[in-house]
C-alpha cells in the first residue's frame, strides 16, 4: 500500500511542477515600459501601487478581427498580476518611428480584450511616430499598417480615436495569471489528500 501512495504523491509532482514553471509571465517582461519588435511602449494607469504589477511582451497570436495576411507592425500583449487594472482607464503609448511611421500616418490597431471583448480602432500617428491612445482594461494589440477600405477621414481625428466596433462575449477576463497553474495545484492537492486518507485508513486498520 505505501508503494501505491508514494507513486500517487510522484504523479502529483509530475503533474503540477510544469504548470508551476509556466504559470506567470516572465520577470524580464515586467513594468510599465518596454520595447518589443523595435517598438516602445509604455502604460500609463492611474492610482497604480507599488504591488500592481504590469507584463508587456510580444502577442503569441493576433488579435481576434486582425485580417488575415496582415503583416503587423507590432502585435503586443500587455498583463497585470490580478486583475487590477480591470475597468480603470488604461493610457498606452507607442513609439512607431521605428517602423517608418511618421506624424499624420494611417494605422489600425485591433484590440481583444482580456474580458472577450473586440475593438478597431482607426487613428493616425502624432508627433515624432507616437501613438498614444486610452483603453479600459489590457489587452492584445495589433497595430496594422493603413485603413481598411471605406474608412475615411470622418472616422478619425488628428491621434485620437473617435471610432471604435464592439463584439460582446462572455469570456473570463485575462488578469495575467495562468489558469493552468491554479489546475496544477489543484491536482496535487487532491492526489495528496487522497494518499492521507489511504494512510489513515491504514493505520486504523
Amino acid at each position: 500500500m505505501k508503494k501505491i501512495v508514494s507513486a500517487l504523491f510522484a504523479a502529483a509532482l509530475v503533474a503540477g511542477l510544469p504548470t508551476l514553471a509556466f504559470a506567470a509571465p516572465s520577470p524580464a517582461n515586467e513594468g510599465n515600459e518596454n520595447t518589443v519588435e523595435d517598438v516602445e511602449i509604455k502604460v500609463s494607469i492611474p492610482g497604480q501601487t507599488a504591488d500592481d504589477k504590469i507584463y508587456i511582451e510580444e502577442a503569441t497570436k493576433v488579435a481576434e478581427g486582425t485580417p488575415e495576411g496582415v503583416e503587423p507592425l507590432a502585435n503586443i500583449e500587455v498583463t497585470d498580476n490580478n486583475g487590477w487594472t480591470n475597468g480603470k482607464s488604461v493610457t498606452l503609448s507607442f513609439d512607431l518611428s521605428s517602423k517608418g511611421k511618421a506624424e499624420g500616418n494611417k494605422v489600425t490597431v485591433y484590440i481583444q480584450h482580456g474580458n472577450g471583448t473586440k475593438d478597431v480602432q482607426y487613428v493616425k500617428v502624432g508627433a515624432n511616430g507616437m501613438l498614444n491612445f486610452t483603453v479600459k482594461g489590457l489587452s492584445t494589440f495589433t497595430i496594422v499598417d493603413g485603413w481598411p477600405e471605406g474608412v475615411t477621414e470622418a472616422d478619425s481625428t488628428f491621434n485620437n480615436v473617435v471610432k471604435a466596433t464592439l463584439d460582446k462575449s462572455d469570456k473570463s477576463p485575462k488578469t495575467g495569471i495562468d489558469m493552468s497553474f491554479v489546475g496544477g495545484v489543484g491536482v496535487a492537492a487532491a492526489v495528496s489528500a487522497c494518499g492521507v486518507a489511504v494512510l489513515r485508513k491504514k493505520v486504523s486498520e
